[in-house]
This record gives structure tokens, C-alpha cells and sequence, in this order.
């Protein structure tokens, strides 16, 4: 009997020691997702902070980077009293960057297994705050290349110098107030400063023509947007919002070019900036004529809702704009 009690036991510690390496694994794979596909550092440490309370049976943890600029923290019980503690520091390349702390209410709650997972789990916030400096230096390489074209497209059409800054932030004011995800807002962000990049392909002349377009001038102008998606397709970091510079001109009703779609088949970010877009272009002197007062501009966007416009876009942008 007593033999048959030791086998238990040792069979009952071997099952615990294994769901104990699965779990962790486990944790390990679900942090390893998120860390490639979210770029929110805030949440990555959070939801790492929140594995660790699960893994370790702690009642809270939190990240703090050594610099206090980012944090992330999982709390299951506020009035809890910390009777234990056990603080890892998170270490990449013999440089500490954070520190991860977990707490109990138990005294003497954490055991040599907890300090193994805490120090895997540093090694997982390491990789996320390395993986989150990586994506900003490649941002910043993407807005100096970015630069480069807008400054390339104002060259041939100075009157459109500060036109695609401008646009942009019409476009940021709309989406952020219409809850548009991060990546869309992040597109306009990028895409609403290049929207008129097609008219690289566009003789100066007929840019710069103070009187009215032929038809083949026409067509040439309207060329543009398909222009600019073309000249975008291969950088594949702004492959999201290439739909928003192609149809940039497309009408509510369906009478825009290039394809003439209609009202919601027209992507929502576009939509957007084509109200930014006719609202900076109206206030704005132009070859052909000089700029329309603000007054006329939101009669021009109210009269035009429903046809050219959105109207549920025209309706937020003119109660932004309007009360300014």
C-alpha cells in the first residue's frame, strides 16, 4: 500500500510538472503571436503582464521599461496586499530595458519554478520592446521616403505645395472623430500625402493651364489616381491604403473615375479624403480660378452630399471644421 501511494505521488508530480511546461508553452506561443502582430507596446506588455498573473497564480504584474516611458500592467484584485514579490529584469544584449514585477498575497508564494517562467517571460518582453523599436525605425524610413516623393510631385505642381499636408490633416480630423481602426487612420496618415503622386505622369502644362481642359487634357488629368496607385503597388508597407490614392476621385453617386464605384463600394478612408481633398482644392487659389471662402466651401460640401460626397463623412467633417 505504501508503495502504491509513492507511485501515485510521483505520477500526480509528473502530471503536475507537465501541465505546468504546457502552460507554459502555451503562454509562450500566444505572446509570441501577438508580439508579430501588434505594434501597440502598451498592450503587448500588458498582455504579457496578464499571462504572467495566469502562469504564476499572482494577483498582479506590470512592466515598466527603465526609461518609465512605457508600462503595461494586469491587476485581478485592487485591494489585494502584497505579502510577495518577485521582480525580473528584462535584459537584451547585457542592457536591462525593463523590469517585470509580479505580487501576492501569499507570503512566500514564489518558488524556483516561478522565477523560471518569470525570467522566460522577460525574455519575451525583451523581444516585444526590440521587435517595437525595430517597426519605429522602419516607420521613419517610410516618412522619409514618403518626403521624398511629395516633394518630387510639389516640384512639377507648386500649387499644390502644402495641399497633400493639409488634406491629411482634414483626413486624420474625420477619421479619428468617425473611430476608424489604427491601420486605416495609419494609411490616410501615409496615403493622404500621396494621393496626387499620379500626377508625376501629368505634363506641367496642362497642371499648370489657367483656362479650361481639352478633352484629351481631361482624360490625362483623370489618369492620375490610377497613376499613383500604379507608382505605389510595389512598396508593400503601403499595399493597405493604395485602394484609398486610386479612387480618391471616385463620386457617391458613381459618376467618379477611375471606376466608378458607388457610395459604400468606395473604400470609407477614400470617401474621406475625397471630402479633404474638394474642401482644401476649393480654398485654395488654383491656376484656373482663385480660392472659395470657408462659408462657400461647406455650402459647396452640403450641396454636393449624396452626389459627389458622403453625407455621413460631409456631416462630421463640417461639425469639426465648422466650430473652429
Amino acid at each position: 500500500m505504501r508503495y502504491s501511494n509513492i507511485a501515485m505521488a510521483r505520477k500526480n508530480n509528473s502530471k503536475d510538472s507537465f501541465n505546468k511546461h504546457t502552460h507554459s508553452w502555451a503562454a509562450t506561443y500566444k505572446i509570441g503571436k501577438v508580439i508579430t502582430s501588434n505594434f501597440n507596446i502598451h498592450e503587448v506588455l500588458s498582455l504579457i503582464a496578464k499571462i504572467a498573473c495566469i502562469v504564476t497564480k499572482s494577483h498582479a504584474a506590470k512592466v515598466v521599461t527603465i526609461d518609465n516611458a512605457t508600462t503595461g500592467e494586469f491587476v485581478q484584485d485592487k485591494n489585494f496586499k502584497t505579502l510577495s514579490k518577485l521582480c525580473e529584469p528584462v535584459i537584451f544584449n547585457r542592457r536591462i530595458l525593463a523590469n517585470l514585477t509580479l505580487y501576492s498575497d501569499k507570503k512566500g508564494h514564489y518558488t524556483k519554478e516561478h522565477k523560471k517562467i518569470t525570467s522566460a517571460l522577460a525574455c519575451q518582453v525583451a523581444l516585444a520592446i526590440q521587435n517595437y523599436h525595430l517597426y519605429n525605425n522602419m516607420h521613419v524610413n517610410y516618412f522619409n521616403t514618403i518626403r521624398s516623393l511629395v516633394l518630387a510631385m510639389e516640384a512639377k505642381d507648386p500649387y499644390t505645395k502644402g495641399h497633400s499636408e493639409r488634406v491629411t490633416e482634414y483626413a486624420l480630423v474625420i477619421a479619428s472623430t468617425m473611430d476608424l481602426p489604427a491601420q486605416q487612420v495609419q494609411m490616410i496618415k501615409y496615403c493622404g500625402l500621396l494621393h496626387d503622386l499620379g500626377k508625376i505622369a501629368v505634363s506641367d502644362t496642362i497642371l499648370n493651364k489657367p483656362y479650361d481642359l481639352t478633352e484629351d487634357e481631361r482624360i490625362q488629368i483623370e489618369r492620375h489616381p490610377a497613376e499613383g496607385a500604379a507608382v505605389l503597388s510595389p512598396l508593400s508597407f503601403l499595399r493597405p491604403g493604395i485602394s484609398i490614392v486610386r479612387h480618391h476621385h471616385e463620386k457617391f453617386d458613381g459618376t467618379g473615375y477611375p471606376d466608378r464605384l458607388k457610395a459604400d463600394k468606395i473604400p470609407l478612408a477614400a470617401r474621406i479624403l475625397t471630402c479633404a481633398d474638394a474642401f482644401d482644392a476649393m480654398t485654395s487659389d488654383r491656376p484656373y480660378r482663385l480660392k472659395m471662402t470657408k462659408e462657400k466651401a461647406f455650402d459647396e460640401l452640403k450641396s454636393n452630399a449624396g452626389s459627389q460626397f458622403d453625407p455621413a463623412v460631409v456631416d462630421v467633417f463640417l461639425k469639426n471644421l465648422a466650430a473652429d
